[in-house]
This record gives C-alpha cells, sequence and structure tokens, in this order.
C-alpha cells in the first residue's frame, strides 16, 4: 500500500493512445476509487497505467473505467466514444531493474534504473566522459554485437555497458627556431598519449635544446610527454640555451701576445674586444679562421670583432695575420764617381733585391756593409747583389 504500481489493460484488438488517459481502479471490495495514469503501450492490444497502490491484502483489483479525451484514444483507427468497463480483473505489469554500467561517464539526463514490461524505455543519451565520445549501450562488456537505444521487450533485469571512443586531439609544437628531425608530434590519442622530440630528434645551429614547455616564457615544468590521462588540443614550446665555448688565439709567434690567448665566447652574442699582439718588423692584420689572412676574419687590427654577433659555434682557433714591414735603404756610395743606386725599398725578413752598383776612378767596389770601410755586417757583394743576408733590421 502507498507505492507505486503499473497495470495491464488487455484489449481484443490493437489501441492506439497520445497521453491523456486515465484508469479508475478498485482495490478488493473497497468502494474507493483509485485514479491511474497512462504509462505506455500505445500501438499494441495492452495499455499501462501506473498509479498508487490501494491494496491492504491479496484480494485482486478490479477496472472499473478507462477515461480520455476523444482525440487521445482509439481503436482501428476508430476514436472511442466512450469507455467502461466493470468488474475486469487487470494484471500488474511486471517491473525489473536497469543497470547501467557507465564505465567512467557520467549521466546528465535521462537515467534509467528500471523498465515496465511491454513499455518501451529509452536508454540515456546525455552521458558524457572527458576526453571520449560515447559509442552507445551495449549488453556485453566487450561491446561485441549492436549497440541499444532503448528496452523494447524485456521480461529480466538488464545491464548495460557504455562503450567510449577515446578522442583524437591536435598537438602544436612551436620549435622557435629549430628542425625537427624524426619523431615528429602532431596528434595524440586520449589513452596512448605521445612522446615529444627529445633533443635527438631535431637541430638549431649554435643551440643546445632545453625541453618543451605548455608557456611562452618558459616559467612552467618542463614536459617530456602527453600522458595517458590528460585531453584536449596541446601546444608545447622549444627552450633553446645558447652554446658556450672558448676561441683560442694563436698569435703566430708575436713578440708580444696581447690578450690571452683563450676567451670565452657565446653563440649569437657580442664577441668582446681583445688587446692586439705586436710582432718585430710585422704589422698586425687581425685574426682569422686559417692562418696567412685565410679563411674568415674575426678581428680587426685593432682588436674589434667583425661580427656583430658571433656566428660560431663550437670552439674554435683563431690565427693572426702578420704583415711584413718594408723599409728605405739608403747606400752611401762613399763619394763614387758613378754614383750607382742611391737607394733601395727592403722587406723585414726577407732578401734584398738587386742594385746597379758604384763606380770610382782609382777604386775598386767591395760591396755595401753595414759600418764604414767594410766594417760591420755586408749585404751587398761587388756585383750588387745580396750577400745571403735577409733583411731584419
Amino acid at each position: 500500500k502507498g507505492e507505486t504500481m503499473t497495470i495491464a489493460v488487455e484489449f481484443d484488438e490493437i489501441v492506439t493512445i497520445s497521453s491523456t488517459a486515465t484508469a479508475s481502479v478498485k482495490f478488493g471490495t473497497s468502494s474507493t476509487v483509485y485514479s491511474f495514469s497512462y504509462a505506455g503501450g500505445s500501438g499494441t492490444n495492452v495499455l499501462y497505467f501506473s498509479g498508487i497502490a490501494g491494496l491492504t491484502t491479496s484480494t485482486g483489483i478490479t477496472l472499473s473505467k478507462i477515461s480520455s479525451a476523444v482525440s487521445d484514444l482509439s481503436r482501428n483507427s476508430k476514436t472511442f466514444s466512450s469507455i467502461s468497463v466493470k468488474n475486469s480483473n487487470v494484471k500488474i505489469a511486471n517491473q525489473y531493474a536497469v543497470t547501467l554500467i557507465t564505465n567512467g561517464g557520467t549521466i546528465y539526463g535521462g537515467n534509467v534504473s528500471s523498465y515496465i514490461y511491454g513499455v518501451e524505455k529509452n536508454l540515456p543519451a546525455a552521458i558524457t566522459k572527458d576526453g571520449y565520445t560515447f559509442g552507445g549501450w551495449y549488453t556485453s562488456s566487450d561491446f561485441t554485437g549492436t549497440a541499444v537505444t532503448s528496452i523494447t521487450n524485456g521480461s529480466s533485469d538488464k545491464t548495460y555497458y557504455a562503450k567510449w571512443i577515446p578522442n583524437v586531439y591536435n598537438v602544436v609544437l612551436n620549435t622557435n627556431g629549430g628542425s625537427i628531425t624524426a619523431n615528429n608530434v602532431t596528434s595524440y590519442t586520449v589513452g596512448t598519449g605521445a612522446t615529444l622530440p627529445t633533443a635527438t630528434d631535431f637541430i638549431r645551429t649554435g643551440y643546445t635544446f632545453n625541453g618543451w614547455y605548455t608557456k611562452t616564457d618558459f616559467s612552467d615544468a618542463q614536459v617530456l610527454n602527453i600522458d595517458n590521462e590528460t585531453y584536449g588540443d596541446k601546444e608545447f614550446y622549444a627552450q633553446w640555451i645558447p652554446n658556450n665555448f672558448t676561441i683560442t688565439l694563436n698569435n703566430q709567434e708575436a713578440s708580444a701576445t696581447g690578450t690571452t690567448e683563450v676567451i670565452d665566447a657565446t653563440y649569437d652574442a657580442v664577441l668582446s674586444a681583445i688587446t692586439v699582439p705586436t710582432k718585430d718588423g710585422y704589422t698586425f692584420g687581425g685574426y682569422y679562421t686559417a692562418a696567412n689572412g685565410l679563411g674568415t676574419q674575426y678581428y680587426t687590427a685593432e682588436g674589434k670583432s667583425t661580427k656583430a654577433l658571433c656566428d660560431l659555434t663550437e670552439a674554435t682557433t683563431l690565427y693572426a695575420k702578420w704583415t711584413p714591414n718594408t723599409y728605405m735603404l739608403t747606400l752611401d756610395n762613399g763619394n763614387a764617381t758613378v754614383a750607382g743606386s742611391s737607394n733601395v725599398i727592403v722587406t723585414y725578413n726577407n732578401t734584398l733585391p738587386s742594385i746597379a752598383v758604384p763606380n770610382k776612378t782609382g777604386y775598386s767596389f767591395g760591396g755595401y756593409y753595414s759600418g764604414v770601410n767594410g766594417t760591420g755586417t755586408k749585404y751587398y757583394t761587388e756585383f750588387g747583389v745580396e750577400n745571403g743576408n735577409t733583411w731584419s733590421t
């Protein structure tokens, strides 16, 4: 008594109904009439009505009347003009339990926990699970067979399993100047995740990879992979650290070395100025990537960098360029009758050029020396050619 129950009224032909019919029900010998509302069965020869039970004993249920608007109830396409049933026995329609295994989903509307025999019951479609798309209700946990949308027939408890299809989401990798050469990631599947490219999978000249981040200022934690439980589109930013290395300055046997032989450098940063070396008899011409002024110049003769920013990517040796100086050599002919050459241009640490010898009446020319009267170092023979000495003054 006091509980909701459902009764089944059987007709001898097909009955159609819309929504407003009610059944007048008596319990046992009581004269009290209870109103039961239409619950389902339209289009069959059995209609179902639900209401509050009035039974106090198992003395039986009788249907005294079915009431409906003329437009709501018909049989064989002919509308009932009046419906009155007296002392007709009715059946109690069985109600069965429904268990919905959501498999992590959440039902937001139309939940089902039971159904009435003979009354169609729709299974809920308003169900969601983060990162997944609903794939229907199935009678087996391995989702074999066909998806079920409603319970139309049945005479037992039912269990249904929600199937979920993992979503695929986009991944955007901002390489910030790097080039991915392997294991690129453009998407991932929920439940599977993905491993982001590592330092061996892409390159950037002059830089070392320092990880992926979700923020452009790299203020969050480094991300190595997209885990199995995450969902949604993802965007990551590569952080790069410019390489630090040393530059060795090979001064090529300078007399005074200038700046220390090794300096610190950073890729894509300003190269520090240096103190230039000196070398007796030579003029400094800068530092180059190869000896004798070959290759690329990185420092000028004044010790300033030729590059706005360093484009070297690793430890490097630079070589000093030296140009030998030239001098004016004056030849004192000692009051010769025929002067010969009066001066000559000489290059430091190089052989001397040939000259025209002087002539003096009554004398034989004996060459040119660094001191008077044939003293000191002999530089020219009596034939006007160098005497095997290079100019080193």
